[in-house]
């Protein structure tokens, strides 16, 4: 074998050589990790790096390839691929990342075989190195993990090259991204357009428009960090829509009633709202009634603390106890509201399913007709948020 070929040249013709049988060891193809990926990939030009000299083996390595004849190449190139489909992992989802992928690899090649390395060379070679890490990583692949690890690849490339050598298959990667986020924030919108009303269809279309105001707001002449932040917030808010209406969804429908002072009292299924933080474990729920003529609006809102995945019950005060509830009544000649004294709700709240639901009574007290009281009972709800 020729010795005047790169080592991983060498390499790439012995494994064809024992793929063709004129090679006895033929227990080498039982050990595909012993064979880096980058070696049996026909080089291409390699991106400009700190060393020229470190091209040097491009037009040797092609020699060695026509030596052989273009049929030697081509039984290379397909046993090239044949490796590449049983190595490679689906770290990410979109075939964007492949211009990446080959360019970085191929520079991880070129600056392998160039020792000994210059100091700013042995940091490219670490930072590209931590940049494969980061794509080849383990996880589920999804349009918005993508978005983060070309975020960090971005950053990485970027400290390692300051002068830009990886800024156009960098930039040709962003707006495929930026173009497939547009794209899927427009399906989604679409989607939620037409499922039934609900709080949890509410909250994806506001979580969707937020990600299209941030989408619009992409620069491509911006420097990549920019771009990339501008992809990262959108992405967060779409992953965020998803989840609202890819939650198992209940055959419930969403209410909130009760008897107000004996009153029936219903919500209408467009003015129920559901807001939960986990962080602070928070939960807000407000249904909202209009009625009569003229129009009455009746709204009954419930701030409840220490709500947490489960059935539990809470003492509803004064809104200095910090569980209390509201309630209003607005017509066009008066408007009264009431805070609650006393009473009692039982939440039980579904985090993986994103429900909430219990029943609840309490006696309210007017803020500006001392000593008027409202009674509600007989409370009952279940939302989604």
């Amino acid at each position: 074998m020729p010795e005047e070929l790169p080592r991983f040249a060498r390499g790439a013709l012995k494994k064809l050589a024992v793929w063709r049988g004129e090679f006895p060891r033929v227990s080498d193809l039982k050990k595909p990790d012993r064979w880096g990926l980058v070696e049996l990939v026909p080089p291409i030009p390699l991106l400009p790096l700190a060393k020229p000299s470190i091209v040097r083996h491009v037009p040797a390595i092609r020699e060695g390839f026509a030596g052989g004849g273009m049929k030697k190449f081509t039984l290379l190139a397909a046993f090239a691929a044949l490796l590449f489909t049983f190595q490679s992992r689906a770290a990410v989802l979109s075939p964007l990342f492949n211009p990446i992928r080959t360019a970085i690899a191929t520079n991880i090649t070129a600056l392998a075989d160039a020792a000994p390395l210059e100091p700013v060379e042995a940091r490219q070679l670490r930072f590209l190195r931590l940049a494969q890490r980061n794509i080849n990583r383990a996880g589920v692949p999804s349009l918005f993990a993508d978005v983060q690890i070309l975020a960090g690849v971005t950053a990485t490339l970027g400290r390692a090259f300051p002068e830009g050598e990886f800024n156009e298959v960098l930039q040709t990667a962003i707006i495929g991204y930026h173009d497939a986020l547009l794209d899927f924030a427009l399906t989604l919108s679409s989607n939620v357009s037409l499922s039934p009303p609900s709080s949890g269809a509410t909250r994806a279309s506001s979580a969707d428009d937020e990600a299209l105001e941030i989408l619009a707001t992409f620069d491509p002449t911006a420097s990549l960090g920019a771009q990339t932040a501008v992809l990262t917030r959108a992405a967060t808010w779409l992953r965020s829509a998803q989840l609202f209406v890819s939650r198992p969804q209940s055959n419930q429908r969403e209410r909130l009633t009760a008897l107000v002072d004996g009153r029936s009292f219903q919500a209408s299924a467009t003015s129920l709202s559901a807001n939960y933080n986990s962080t602070a474990q928070f939960l807000t729920l407000t249904g909202r009634e209009i009625s009569g003529a003229p129009a009455t609006t009746r709204t009954i809102t419930l701030n409840i603390a220490d709500v947490t995945p489960g059935t539990r019950s809470h003492s509803l005060g004064v809104p200095a106890s910090g569980t209390y509830a509201v309630f209003s009544s607005a017509s066009s000649t008066n408007s009264e509201t009431f805070t609650s004294t006393s009473g009692n709700v039982v939440v039980t709240l579904d985090a993986t399913a994103g429900t909430v639901s219990g029943r609840f009574s309490f006696e309210a007290e007017g803020a500006m007709a001392l000593g008027e009281t409202v009674r509600v009972t007989a409370g009952n709800f279940f939302l989604r948020f």
